[in-house]
């Protein structure tokens, strides 16, 4: 990459210093902002046999940064009685909540929901330097995002942000060259994700092994009875999980329920945390963000967790299990 002879304070805190010739401008200026809408759900004829690309921050959840069409089309009637509009390929589709700053470019003509805001770029405006550029500024664009049942930046908001404008076949320069450099890097992580793969089944593997098979290798086996588990040394018993729990009456339990422990029971410090699915999917046993008071922890005292105790997740990610260490 060419390096700049001399360098200006761009003026906007988390960008820095950019090259001299270059200019920090607001979106507004570099392209046309538009909002999505959605034909009413309940109108059919607005939805069936409809072939009208409609998009919603749903449909960005892809590893391409073009997106063609989303998971639901709308008829021209649908389009007409709504707000929406038809945006031009090569424009950027920005998400605005649900996540904030999620991007993508439009290789078909589409429009959007009320979730989106497309920028149709100017004359001098590549929308792929501008992707680029979009797709590395997400924390700060979450930063902007307002409300009190989900966060959103606002149209008004959103082209005001300033963000820096080389000159067009600069722009075009640094696009082409992060395609290459990306496209590098994305195969260096698959294959990295390959190895991960290979590693995290043959550990698997070792330890399904172990546990079912013992250390030595010529003990003689019989069949376990359970399909998953397959053989076992002759000497190994088959037990239900209730005998290798204690005596005592809550030796199994399932955690609260929602009635049972709600958001205003929780406190910001005390001596008594909560532990929850991501304790257990992160093993971090070390550090919460949840607490609740001596006076409810006697209260649900019945489902306190002791040091050793397994913890086990049953929804969402099933099985996933870690002991306590405190």
């Amino acid at each position: 990459m060419k390096k700049y002879d001399a360098y200006k304070d761009s003026e906007v805190k988390w960008i820095g210093e950019i090259p001299e010739h270059w200019e920090i401008t607001p979106l507004k200026f570099c392209f046309k902002v538009l909002s999505g809408a959605t034909p009413k759900s309940t109108e059919l004829s607005y939805w069936e046999d409809g072939n009208i690309n409609w998009i919603t921050p749903a449909d960005f959840k892809t590893e391409d940064r073009f997106i063609s069409d989303g998971t639901k089309k709308i008829t021209k009637e649908g389009f007409m009685s709504c707000s929406t509009t038809l945006i031009p390929s090569g424009s950027i589709i920005f998400s605005k909540r649900a996540p904030i700053g999620s991007v993508v470019i439009n290789s078909n003509d589409v429009c959007t929901n009320q979730g989106c805001l497309s920028c149709i770029p100017k004359d001098d405006i590549s929308s792929l330097f501008f992707y680029y550029i979009m797709s590395v500024s997400q924390k700060y664009f979450d930063m902007l995002g307002t409300g009190t049942t989900f966060n959103e930046i606002s149209a008004n908001v959103f082209k005001n942000v300033h963000l820096p404008v080389p000159p067009l076949s600069e722009q075009q320069i640094i696009a082409s060259y992060l395609d290459a450099k990306t496209e590098k890097i994305d195969k260096m992580i698959a294959k990295a994700e390959k190895k991960i793969e290979y590693f995290g089944e043959l550990k698997q593997s070792v330890i399904t092994r172990a546990v079912t098979r013992g250390l030595n290798p010529n003990m003689p086996l019989k069949d376990s009875g359970v399909k998953w588990i397959g053989s076992v040394p002759y000497h190994w018993e088959i037990i239900s999980l209730k005998r290798l729990l204690t005596n005592e009456r809550d030796n199994l339990k399932v955690g609260p329920f929602g009635s049972q422990l709600q958001g205003k029971d929780i406190v910001d410090e005390s001596e008594y945390w909560i532990y929850n699915q991501r304790s257990v999917l992160d093993n971090n046993f070390e550090t919460t963000n949840s607490y609740i008071t001596e006076e409810k922890f006697l209260d649900m005292s019945s489902f306190a967790v002791r040091k050793d105790d397994i913890l086990i997740t049953t929804r969402g990610t099933i099985g996933k299990s870690t002991p306590t260490i405190s």
